[in-house]
């Protein structure tokens, strides 16, 4: 998939919003990021868009909704309301969560957990198997680092993958 002609629109400045920002600005696209928050909280955030050269807006998500994107990326912790799905399919952007962009770029092995109970646990004790076996492995998604702030990757990584039911 090639960025370079995309428009792309990020919903949540946190963790997952950033690993997506920063995967982006490595394969040379541009990204418009959208948080609710006031600038006041997302100090460490902006400094940090501002340095990949990108576009944001804070306080609302009045920008992420009247323009055009090709696809936009929701963080986990952004459940979308209606007037916003109706906004994004009128454009006719293509909608997925950080978790799915990050797989689009993943050309290596991984092991993605889900469920209600002991996601965690089953993450840690998966990749202590596979670091024990000598596999060169990293923990990621909900239980820390966001996917998207190691790829792309050397495909003789491997992933465990933590994915919230959300």
């Amino acid at each position: 998939m090639d960025l370079r002609n995309q428009c792309i629109g990020i919903m949540g400045m946190a963790r997952s919003g950033m690993g997506a920002a920063r995967l982006i600005h490595r394969l040379g696209g541009t990204a418009f990021l959208s948080d609710h928050r006031n600038p006041d909280a997302l100090k460490k955030e902006i400094e940090a868009i501002n340095a990949l050269g990108f576009e944001f807006e804070t306080d609302a998500h009045s920008r992420i909704l009247k323009e055009r994107f090709d696809l936009i990326i929701l963080s986990p912790g952004v459940v979308p309301s209606g007037d916003m799905l109706d906004s994004w399919q009128a454009n006719k952007s293509e909608i997925i969560s950080e978790l799915e962009f990050a797989a689009r770029f993943c050309s290596s092995k991984w092991i993605g957990v889900t469920g209600s109970n002991g996601k965690t646990t089953t993450c840690h004790l998966i990749y202590d198997i596979l670091k024990k076996a000598g596999m060169n492995t990293e923990l990621v998604g909900n239980v820390g680092t966001p996917w998207s702030e190691y790829l792309p990757a050397d495909e003789s990584k491997a992933f465990v993958v933590e994915i919230s039911s959300f």
